[in-house]
C-alpha cells in the first residue's frame, strides 16, 4: 500500500527562523507547521502562487480547528491579538488532525487528497508539468522559469510526491479554465485565477496565520472544507452526472475540487514520485465568480460603467498603483468609497490596532499574489 500523509510527512517548503537551522529552507508536515508555527519565518516557494495557495489552506485548517473558538460571540479581533503574541490552543489543533488524518493522505485509495478515486481513462493521462503555472500546458507562456518552459512534458521527469502535492493545491486555486473535453467540454477558471490575492504577513507563520484569520463567523456553519462535506469524496460515476454547488463561504473555495484528478505514484528507492497523473473536469461551482469577488483575500474596484470587479495585476500597472483599493488611506478616502478593501487587510490592521506594545519586527507587510492571464493563457 503506498501511502503520503501530508499531516506527518515533510512536504511543506519553509525557511526556519531560530536556532542553528536559522535561515534554511526545509519540508515540515501540516502538524508541525501548525503546531509549532513560531518556529517558522514563512513559506518559501519559487512560485507565489504556490505560497499563496499554501498560506489559504493552511489558514483554512486552523479556522476549522479551531472553530469553538472562532465562532463565539466575543471579539475575533482580540482573541487573534492575543493568538498573536502567544499561540493558539494546540491541543484542538491536534484533535482535528487526528479526527480527519485519513482525509490527508496523498495516495489513499478510497479518499486521496483533493483528488478522484478511482478516476481512469487511459485517454485522461497527463503529464504532472500541467499542475503548475512554471510550466503548464502547451499553449500557455512560460511564467517563472523559461529555460523549462520548452521541456516537453512527455520528457518531465518525474517529481517527488512532496512537489507533486504543492502543485495540486497550487492548481486547484489557481487554475486557468478552458476547453478540456474530459467529463466535461470545458473546466471552469478557479475562483482566484485572475484576481490579486492579498496576504498579510508577520514575523513567523503563527503571525501570518492570525493576521490572515479574517473573521468568518457569518459562514461558519456551512462553510466546510472538502474533506468534511457530506459528498466527499467524489466518484467518477458522481461527477459524470453531478451538477454545480455551491461554495457557502472562503474555507469550502479553498478546498473546492474543479478538477478532478488522481496522481499516479511510483517508487524510487524508499521515495515516492510523480511522473503523471488522470485528469479531468471536477465539480462545478455555480457560484465561481461571485466566490472570486467577495473572497476575504480579494480586493474589488468599480469600473467607470459600475460594475464590481476583482482587483487584478496589470502588464501595464503596477499593483501599488491601486493602493486605494486595498489600504484604507486617509488620502484616499473618497477613491476607497468606490472600492472594497480586503476583509483580511482590514483584520490586520485591526488586530496590530488592538495590541498596546507591539515592537517594530512584528510589523513586516502585505503580499500579493496572482497571475495575469488572458484567455486562459499566462501571460509574459
Amino acid at each position: 500500500m503506498v501511502s503520503f500523509n501530508l499531516i506527518d510527512k515533510p512536504w511543506i517548503p519553509v525557511e526556519r527562523r531560530h536556532g542553528e537551522r536559522l535561515g534554511t529552507v526545509e519540508r515540515i508536515s501540516i502538524r508541525d507547521a501548525l503546531c509549532h508555527a513560531n518556529d517558522i519565518a514563512a513559506i518559501r516557494h519559487q512560485s507565489p502562487l504556490a505560497v499563496g495557495a499554501l498560506y489559504r489552506l493552511l489558514g483554512g485548517i486552523l479556522q476549522r480547528a479551531l472553530v469553538t473558538y472562532t465562532t463565539r460571540p466575543d471579539s475575533h479581533v482580540e482573541r487573534c491579538a492575543e493568538w498573536f503574541l502567544n499561540g493558539w490552543p494546540v491541543a484542538e489543533v491536534e484533535s482535528y488532525l487526528a479526527t480527519w488524518y485519513d482525509s490527508f493522505d496523498l495516495f489513499s485509495e478510497s479518499k486521496p487528497f483533493l483528488q478522484v478515486p478511482g478516476l481512469w481513462d487511459e485517454k485522461w493521462l497527463d503529464s504532472w508539468t500541467r499542475l503548475t503555472a512554471d510550466l503548464g500546458s502547451g499553449n500557455t507562456n512560460f511564467l517563472y522559469n523559461a529555460s523549462k518552459r520548452y521541456i516537453p512534458s512527455s520528457d518531465a521527469a518525474p517529481i517527488s510526491a512532496a512537489d507533486a502535492a504543492v502543485l495540486l493545491i497550487e492548481h486547484q486555486q489557481f487554475g486557468l479554465g478552458g476547453l478540456i473535453k474530459r467529463l466535461a467540454t470545458s473546466v471552469q477558471a478557479a475562483p482566484l485565477a485572475s484576481s490579486a490575492v492579498f496576504l498579510p504577513v508577520g514575523a513567523s507563520l503563527r503571525e501570518s496565520l492570525v493576521l490572515q484569520m479574517f473573521d468568518n463567523r457569518v459562514n461558519a456553519a456551512g462553510d466546510l472544507p472538502c474533506w468534511e462535506q457530506s459528498w466527499w469524496p467524489l466518484t467518477q460515476n458522481t461527477l459524470e452526472s453531478q451538477g454545480e454547488r455551491v461554495a457557502p463561504g472562503p474555507i469550502a473555495t479553498i478546498t473546492w475540487p474543479l478538477r478532478a484528478i488522481r496522481l499516479l505514484p511510483e517508487r524510487d528507492g524508499d521515495s515516492l514520485t510523480v511522473r503523471s497523473m488522470v485528469y479531468a473536469a471536477g465539480l462545478p461551482l455555480a457560484n465561481s465568480e461571485d466566490r472570486g469577488k467577495q473572497d476575504d483575500m480579494v480586493a474589488q474596484r468599480v469600473t467607470a460603467d459600475k460594475r464590481v470587479l476583482p482587483l487584478r495585476f496589470s502588464k501595464s500597472k503596477s499593483i501599488w498603483r491601486n493602493v486605494e483599493a486595498f489600504l484604507p488611506l486617509v488620502k484616499y478616502k473618497e477613491a476607497t468609497q468606490a472600492t472594497r478593501i480586503p476583509p483580511v487587510v482590514k483584520h490586520a490592521l485591526a488586530v496590530w490596532a488592538t495590541m498596546r506594545e507591539i515592537s517594530r519586527e512584528h510589523v513586516r507587510g502585505l503580499r500579493v499574489v496572482g497571475q495575469i492571464n488572458d484567455k486562459s493563457k499566462i501571460g509574459r
